[in-house]
């Protein structure tokens, strides 16, 4: 089975709420807020029998995700999250590491 979200029908005043919503759907529960007006969003996810595979691009967003969004979660018991980043950059901080992933870069 194959989805696709986007944000490009989507109002600017509530264009957060609705990359949440996408971003729940799609992967797991996080806060996240654009960095600057014209945000735009898209998630292609393909549901296969023994995994998930998707695809995000999106324009710069703070995104976090707290002890408490992590205990209600409903994630898979076993998970590969990657980060190929294919141009601008994006700054990755988990368990008081920070990494810079810069274009061209791979982040696991």
């Amino acid at each position: 089975m194959f989805e696709h979200w986007s944000t490009a029908d989507t109002t600017d005043d509530t264009i957060g709420d609705r990359w949440a919503q996408i971003r729940r759907h799609s992967y797991t529960d996080v806060a996240t807020d654009p960095v600057l007006p014209g945000f735009y969003g898209d998630v292609a996810l393909g549901r296969y029998t023994n995994f998930t595979l998707s695809t995000k691009r999106a324009n710069a967003e703070d995104a976090r995700r707290s002890a408490t969004r992590i205990a209600r979660g409903h994630d898979a018991d076993e998970y590969l999250f990657a980060t190929f980043q294919i141009r601008g950059s994006c700054l990755i901080e988990q368990a008081d590491h920070t990494h810079l992933a810069a274009p061209g870069s791979l982040f696991i």
